[in-house]
């Protein structure tokens, strides 16, 4: 796909939703996730990004429970109310929105892909563009992203949440393969470590890519059964059947990029259609839809899904057969999806 002959979108009205906080966004190019927020065409650094979307200031301010501090989020133009996330004890240490994009600026390196706070401003996350790669044809482009939570929790995590250039979709790999967390709470020196767990991932990068291939090929060169189909479908949903029945059809055939030779009738091309499904499925409003896929619902069913996709790479029965022999048995075509029950129904 040709980037630059994306146009920019304009930002969303501004609207206090408990998710993407003032339409604070920002994206060099047109935005990953859903279009939201302010585009440029330059590269920046994490402080000008964030000055860009919309500077705000989160502080701790004595509480009315006794040994207790308030995580505050003072007023802004848009939204003129004190914002309280948390009461915290007093050993409770705080990384504020403009110190963390400093650290970023400082430690990174990089330009930034995206910038945006959620949740009233309680989460803000910072993403740097990672290396292309291919999986057998199908190309995916990759993000590290920051997210920095300035509530009780005390969490920041470091994970890669690449995106399907076939749809541009946000895959959500499973985040054990590369997440890092810092817990903020309890710790005079969490500004160093912070910086140096940033300096780790950019150093780590080569590896975490070559770590999210070599897992994607592992799904794309297995072919995917009717009992892989009921367990991934299970495991990314396991309490309702209408989205195990959309997915179906997606991956059936219906799924952006399925007639693709790593995603017809592949395990990848199953997760795909999970991926796909909880990208765009209809039920929450865009700026929910953006947070949920990055952090929620969205993101965890995909994360299921990828994890048992996984697993069944490593399952061996007499009947098991990889797509590479398929390929040397049917003169390099791609074996057809399994025949599954068919179904109509839509999630909506």
């Amino acid at each position: 796909m040709d980037r630059s002959s994306q146009r920019a979108v304009p930002s969303l009205i501004p609207a206090m939703h408990t998710t993407l906080f003032d339409s604070r966004y920002f994206g060099p190019r047109q935005p990953a996730w859903h279009h939201l927020g302010q585009v440029a065409s330059e590269p920046v650094g994490a402080v000008d990004a964030f000055r860009r979307a919309g500077r705000y200031d989160v502080v701790l301010a004595q509480s009315d429970t006794p040994d207790s501090w308030d995580i505050r989020r003072k007023p802004t133009q848009v939204d003129r109310r004190w914002r309280t996330f948390a009461t915290v004890g007093q050993d409770y240490v705080l990384v504020p929105p403009d110190e963390i994009t400093e650290i970023w600026d400082l430690h990174v390196q990089q330009p930034v892909e995206t910038l945006g706070a959620v949740r009233y401003g309680r989460i803000l996350f910072i993403t740097m563009r990672m290396p292309s790669f291919d999986v057998r044809g199908d190309v995916l482009d990759s993000y590290l992203v920051l997210a920095h939570w300035m509530d009780a929790t005390g969490m920041t995590e470091i994970f890669v949440a690449p995106v399907r250039v076939v749809c541009q979709n946000t895959l959500m790999m499973a985040r054990r393969l590369a997440r890092q967390q810092i817990t903020l709470t309890h710790s005079r020196h969490v500004r160093e470590h912070m910086a140096e767990r940033l300096r780790s991932a950019v150093r780590d990068l080569e590896a975490r890519t070559a770590r999210l291939r070599e897992a994607c090929e592992r799904l794309a060169d297995k072919e995917a059964d009717e009992s892989d189909v009921a367990a991934v479908l299970t495991a990314a949903y396991p309490s309702s059947l209408a989205p195990r029945r959309a997915a179906r059809e997606l991956f059936n055939g219906a799924g952006t990029g399925m007639e693709l030779a790593a995603a017809r009738g592949t395990l990848w091309g199953l997760f795909n259609a999970v991926a796909e499904l909880e990208n765009f499925r209809d039920g929450d409003t865009l700026n929910q839809a953006a947070y949920s896929v990055l952090f929620g619902l969205r993101g965890a069913a995909m994360e299921r899904a990828f994890s048992a996709a996984v697993l069944r790479t490593k399952r061996a029965t007499p009947h098991t057969r990889s797509v590479a022999e398929m390929r040397g048995r049917q003169g390099g075509t791609r074996p057809t999806p399994p025949k599954l029950e068919p179904s109509h129904a839509r999630l909506t």
